[in-house]
């Protein structure tokens, strides 16, 4: 059997991106795409596997569908001859790649059949330098290598972009009447009205009684969690955007699950259908409440401080050719915050979309309201130039193939100095900002963090600059010999 290749990307919407380049760019191979969308937790035996894999050169999978596999026996690691990690970073701590590599790589006989390792990264750092390094290059049995002789040429296409920091004053208000009643009706609902705690209390087994007899004395089933988590969600976007925000995301959120009870549509697939049928009669009222009034325009005292400043500078900073990207940490707040620029008066110009990862389809709740298809249609429209303004959550962050911005705004900080470097890297065109956004007043120790990143960084390039020179100064170097060689033709 020929040994094939394995590329491995951190997220499903990576893994796509490389699946579509590669295969377009190697088309004498047979590539396969296996990512959670697939549905290969339910491949579970070893024809299934075969057949599937069956002629295929490379494959290019998320890392737990690698990990699932050589888990369970259906894959072989001493059957490939490449084993490429993207953003190889991830492969410390209990990340599938890490995984990968400490179970089934470094478990292999030095002497036996191994496949080659190689890791790509843009910052392989996160704040330590030389022991994340160490650690990487253990972990990955590899050496961490940069470009060196080539910088300046990279450099002709990377500008660094200026660092902006706008401050806002927090001022919360109360809850909109929408809200207030959402807080009502899942603070007030018990778990003997679920039908799924009714039917573990009719059924004979003992431990479904005592499963609901838990339900019961905690108020706790799996539909109150979803309902509650949508309380906490949205209670966390009226907090962050305002009441405009949360009342249209709670909206839409009930919206989607009566639909999913009327038609089917399995938008909740965590639930079952009596369930579904618990929640939406629950929310009910919610539902009315908001169908009796307008949501209107997002203005005023609806909209948080934050969003004001955000407003605000995106106006001041328009430019007919404004290429952006607005980080943010929550899913809810991608989808929420792209809702309120759209409805907007003054930003609706920029074609706001959203982007986040792939939702886990088994595992879609109440609160989530990804839509791919949408998502990616407005993606494309991006990358032509259509749509001028993207909100995104880390996903954006690594790898995803984008234009070259000239302007990233972190609505919500950096992670990590991984993070704040990605983040900032997607600024590209000459004369790009990147703006942080904080809280007016923070302490001066906040500040002084993201300084102390930005020489760090600053350090990193200037330790690679000064490898260049001395390799420069080395290569122009005139070696002494009085022997040489000539070609009488040319001289």
């Amino acid at each position: 059997m020929n040994q094939r290749v394995w590329f491995t990307a951190p997220s499903v919407v990576l893994a796509q991106q490389q699946y579509f380049f590669l295969s377009s760019q190697l088309s004498a191979h047979q590539f396969k795409l296996l990512t959670g969308m697939d549905n290969v937790d339910f491949w579970s035996t070893q024809e299934v596997w075969d057949a599937v894999l069956c002629n295929i050169d490379v494959v290019v999978s998320t890392p737990q569908v690698l990990l699932d596999a050589l888990t369970h026996g259906f894959v072989n690691l001493q059957n490939l001859s490449l084993l490429v990690f993207d953003e190889a970073h991830h492969c410390v701590a209990a990340h599938p790649f890490n995984q990968v590599m400490q179970t089934f790589y470094h478990s292999l006989p030095q002497s036996g059949p191994r496949p080659h390792i190689l890791g790509l990264s843009a910052s392989p750092i996160t704040n330590d330098k030389s022991a994340a390094l160490e650690t990487l290059e253990r972990n990955m049995d590899a050496v961490c290598r940069a470009p060196v002789l080539q910088l300046q040429d990279y450099q002709k296409f990377v500008h660094i972009p200026a660092l902006e920091k706008i401050s806002f004053n927090p001022n919360p208000h109360g809850h909109s009447r929408l809200m207030t009643e959402l807080e009502a009706q899942v603070n007030g609902i018990s778990a003997d009205q679920d039908p799924l705690v009714q039917k573990l209390r009719d059924t004979g087994r003992p431990g479904a009684q005592a499963k609901a007899a838990t339900m019961l004395r905690t108020n706790t089933s799996p539909a109150i969690k979803q309902l509650r988590s949508l309380l906490r969600v949205s209670e966390w976007l009226h907090e962050d955007l305002g009441s405009w925000a949360a009342d249209a995301f709670v909206i839409a959120c009930l919206e989607k699950l009566h639909e999913d009870v009327r038609q089917g549509e399995n938008w909740v697939s965590t639930m079952v259908p009596d369930e579904k049928i618990f929640m939406d009669n629950a929310l009910q009222p919610v539902r009315d409440l908001a169908r009796s009034g307008s949501l209107g325009l997002p203005e005023g005292t609806n909209i948080s401080p934050k969003v004001h400043v955000l407003i605000r500078y995106l106006l001041q900073g328009y430019q007919p050719n404004l290429m952006s990207i607005i980080f943010v940490k929550m899913r809810a707040t991608a989808w929420a915050l792209t809702a309120l620029l759209t409805a907007h008066p003054a930003t609706r110009r920029f074609g706001t979309f959203s982007f986040v990862g792939a939702p886990n389809r088994a595992r879609q709740g109440l609160a989530d309201l990804a839509n791919l298809h949408v998502q990616d249609d407005a993606f494309a429209d991006f990358r032509r130039g259509t749509r001028e303004t993207c909100v995104a959550t880390a996903v954006m962050e690594e790898g995803v193939d984008i234009p070259a911005l000239n302007l990233v705004i972190r609505f919500d900080g950096p992670a990590n100095f991984r993070s704040f470097i990605q983040s900032r890297g997607r600024a590209r065109q000459p004369g790009s900002t990147f703006v942080m956004m904080h809280v007016a007043g923070d302490p001066a120790a906040e500040s002084k963090k993201w300084e102390a990143l930005e020489q760090e960084m600053k350090e990193q390039y200037m330790e690679d600059q000064r490898l260049f020179a001395e390799r420069e100064a080395v290569e122009s170097q005139d070696e002494a010999c009085d022997r040489f060689f000539r070609v009488e033709s040319t001289g």
